[in-house]
């Protein structure tokens, strides 16, 4: 068992030369906390937490998120590597929606409830080969669900 805190605090920011509504500088705020249960070498469960604030102060406006989830890891080396994770995220924010500026504050999200999830295979073939299968989506309030996905095969040589 084991409890990790990361707090991070900084500066994002992004200067348009030809239009000035894409341009923001965002302060911000976050607190992570993880708790890690490991039962196993293999085996690795991990509740955590988020807190985040940003705010962009040319323009006033300030996001606030919370952001608690559940992470599962199995790593049988023989049968590859399994990674599912799924989240919730509350998020409030003060200006419009659709700005380039919510959609950075937001991480493309909406305000009000959001859920993430996720789920990736990793496995070595053999022969130099390895493949990784990825799938994630995501449901933010008001709008549809969004599926995305991936394969990918590489060769080691």
């Amino acid at each position: 068992l084991s409890i990790n805190n990361i707090f991070t605090q900084g500066r994002k920011s992004y200067d348009s030369e030809f239009f000035s509504n894409k341009s923001y500088k965002i302060d911000y705020l976050k607190n992570r906390l993880d708790l890690r249960f490991q039962p196993g070498i293999n085996m690795r469960i991990s509740l955590f937490t988020e807190f985040s604030h940003k705010e962009e102060k040319t323009r006033e406006e300030f996001s606030r998120s919370i952001n608690p989830g559940i992470e599962y890891t199995n790593n049988a080396v023989a049968n590859g590597m399994l990674r599912a994770k799924v989240e919730y995220l509350f998020a409030k924010f003060s200006g419009e929606t659709g700005t380039p500026l919510a959609w950075q504050m937001l991480e493309s999200l909406e305000p009000g409830n959001n859920f993430r999830w996720t789920l990736s295979f990793q496995k070595r073939l053999g022969n130099g080969l390895q493949i990784n299968i990825n799938y994630q989506g995501r449901k933010p309030e008001g709008i549809k669900t969004i599926h995305t996905g991936g394969i990918q095969l590489r060769a080691y040589f």
